[in-house]
């Protein structure tokens, strides 16, 4: 029995991250290398900044199982409806523009971009 339920998920961080995750799978297909031997800057379309090897987490082994299960997230991220992203467009709009146009995800695919942000954790002081 198939329930035909519709996906979506919810990324707390902002569209540019979200770009770069979804980036991965296709750096990891193109390295000749493990991504963390990348001593250049790694392009990725559609932003300002050329990122290199030290401006991602130290745990980005490509070797590693939990950046294999990383890659399986990505995947099933992309065959989703759609991602909502905490984000919205005066701060990141170039980036949800080229989310949405497909920019980031492996061959060309992302679902749609929802911005529902900033949705921040603020702490009450009281004085």
């Amino acid at each position: 029995m198939k329930l035909e339920i519709s996906t979506y998920f919810y990324y707390t961080s902002g569209a540019i991250t979200l770009g770069i995750f979804l980036h991965l799978p296709t750096l990891h297909q193109n390295a000749k290398k493990r991504i963390q031997d990348l001593h250049m800057p790694l392009r990725i379309p559609d932003l300002p900044k050329n990122f290199t090897i030290a401006d991602y987490p130290d745990e980005l082994d490509s070797e590693s199982d939990e950046f294999k299960i990383m890659l399986e997230s990505i995947k099933t991220m992309t065959k989703s409806i759609g991602i909502f992203v905490n984000s919205f467009d005066y701060i990141e709009g170039k980036a949800l523009e080229s989310l949405n146009k497909g920019l980031f995800g492996p061959n060309g695919t992302t679902p749609t971009i929802f911005s529902i942000g900033p949705r921040l954790h603020l702490l009450m002081v009281e004085m």
